[in-house]
């Protein structure tokens, strides 16, 4: 966010995804959408999605959390998860996840131990993840195809 700030970009980003552009936001494209991050205190997000990007807490799970992971799909029948079995495995790198978002715009969840976190949300054009589709094979290629498709 300090970058996006610093090269006069913030506001541009925050217009473009209001006005109802396509955006895919993967990974800290997806957690800069949100209202603040535990890992960078103090600085604001772009506040277009309600929540708070936080930290891991478990106990006895590895962080940063890296791997395949299945997700489960709470917007199925959703344009961007057409093709898809119930639930898809895709891969995360990450340590921090958002909290607080509103249900209607979760898109699909995934589990870290103990915690279930929202790991995709979804609303018009916007479509934003906390894994990687582009190093999620097949997978990852059908996701970004059905975004480039219903966009």
């Amino acid at each position: 966010m300090e970058s996006l700030h610093r090269l006069k970009l913030a506001t541009p980003l925050q217009e473009w995804i209001l006005n109802g552009r396509p955006y895919f936001g993967i990974c800290v494209g997806y957690q800069l959408l949100f209202e603040a991050s535990e890992e960078s205190p103090g600085t604001r997000g772009l506040a277009v999605v309600p929540g708070t990007v936080k930290r891991f807490t478990c106990n006895n799970v590895k962080i940063p959390h890296m791997g395949w992971n299945a997700l489960a799909l709470r917007q199925p029948s959703s344009p961007y998860w057409q093709g898809f079995e119930a639930s898809p495995y895709f891969y995360f790198v990450h340590s921090y996840y958002p909290a607080g978002v509103p249900e209607d715009l979760v898109s699909a969840t995934a589990r870290h131990g103990s915690e279930s976190f929202c790991a995709a949300i979804e609303k018009n054009k916007l479509l934003a993840t906390q894994f990687h589709p582009e190093k999620s094979q097949h997978a990852g290629l059908r996701l970004l195809a059905n975004f480039f498709r219903s966009s």
